[in-house]
């Protein structure tokens, strides 16, 4: 009997088939690109405490390990037994810390912000009288200096209609704080889930990897998630440590140069400092105002003290805590916090760095075997 196909024709056809399909699939996918989003954004809203679960792992991740290590090592005990101690101290250590902050960072950051608007007034007053002395001293006509003066009315103005707009929303911010209190609550339980079963998990990500893409490809992948864990680990702890440094010294030389608002200022100082090369530019600039509005002498010594921390950090502190742990030139470093902070903002600027220097390393890995097969002498 005569066959009408033969099976590479049948494959063809199948081939064809399938591909129309997804051609198909994909411009309706098209069409319906607001309700995709819609449905996307509902699902990452729905699973948003199982991102804080993974995030929450992620960081407590090497301090469970050091405790179960090198704390409960010494003990024979089960391992799971040393894990959970493990995750009950690195617990009880992140909410001293918690406490710690709110019941003292928070009030003087409160105090301090209500205390520049309480004198706000005469801030501007102070300002006033400071900039008509400066323009005497250079001879500015008038018209500028009405034009300074009204910008800088005006300016006030913006700030007091932009804090009357925000009063009727506190409702709903204080619902969507109580929201994201309770995914944060439900995420530090799936985090203790994570890490008590890690094992289990990573398995289970391996089979299906295996299975899906076979033997080289996960491997490669495997080595890959290593490298970019133990990079983001380094990257993450290491500059959040650097950055608790440096806004501690920040508050302590600000009291010592008897500064105002040290509390305010060093926390702006601190959190800043965790963006690679402009963090201390971008902390720097608002204390400087704020100090700047108060005495003019006093926002001086700030920046001349601002300019030696940071080059403390720089030189020093950085070094020491971070080392070379990117493995990044200075060049593809500003393109990673520029590239980031563009689409991403704050977080992109940060996250930048550790990511580029994942996809650089890769990259570089790629190139030089590419080369040691080839044979290639570089010139």
């Amino acid at each position: 009997m005569k066959k009408w196909f033969n099976p590479e024709q049948i494959t063809t056809v199948i081939s064809f088939t399938l591909a129309g399909l997804l051609l198909i699939g994909v411009y309706f996918l098209i069409l319906n690109i607001n309700i995709l989003e819609a449905n996307l954004l509902r699902l990452l809203s729905v699973l948003t405490p199982f991102v804080y679960g993974v995030v929450l792992a992620f960081l407590m991740g090497p301090f469970v390990r050091f405790f179960e290590l090198n704390i409960f090592g010494m003990f024979r005990w089960k391992v799971n037994l040393k894990r959970l101690l493990g995750v009950i101290l690195t617990l009880l250590i992140t909410l001293e810390i918690t406490i710690l902050f709110f019941s003292f960072i928070i009030p003087q950051i409160v105090l301090s912000l209500g205390s520049i608007s309480v004198k706000l007034p005469e801030y501007v007053i102070i300002l006033e009288k400071l900039l008509n002395e400066w323009m005497a001293i250079i001879n500015l006509n008038q018209d500028w200096s009405s034009l300074i003066l009204d910008s800088s009315e005006n300016l006030l103005q913006s700030f007091v209609g932009t804090l009357q707009e925000f009063v009727p929303k506190l409702l709903d911010y204080s619902w969507q704080f109580t929201k994201t209190v309770f995914n944060l609550i439900v995420g530090v339980a799936i985090s203790v889930y994570i890490i008590l079963d890690k094992e289990r998990f990573v398995l289970q990500v391996k089979k299906f990897n295996y299975f899906i893409f076979g033997q080289k490809i996960t491997d490669d992948l495997i080595d890959l998630s290593r490298l970019s864990l133990n990079m983001m680990h380094r990257f993450i702890l290491g500059k959040a440590l650097d950055s608790l440094i440096i806004g501690v010294i920040c508050y302590i030389g600000m009291l010592l140069l008897k500064l105002e608002y040290p509390v305010l200022i060093s926390v702006v100082i601190g959190m800043t400092n965790m963006i690679p090369v402009f963090g201390p530019f971008i902390g720097a600039v608002p204390g400087a105002l704020i100090l700047l509005i108060v005495s003019p002498i006093q926002a001086l010594w700030f920046i001349l003290f601002i300019i030696v921390l940071q080059q403390f950090d720089g030189n020093y502190l950085g070094p020491r805590i971070l080392g070379d742990s990117m493995g990044l030139p200075s060049l593809w470093i500003m393109f990673a916090i520029i590239v980031g902070g563009g689409y991403f903002g704050l977080v992109g600027m940060f996250m930048g760095v550790p990511i580029f220097a994942v996809i650089y390393l890769v990259f570089k890995r790629l190139v030089n075997n590419r080369i040691r097969m080839k044979e290639i002498i570089i010139k």
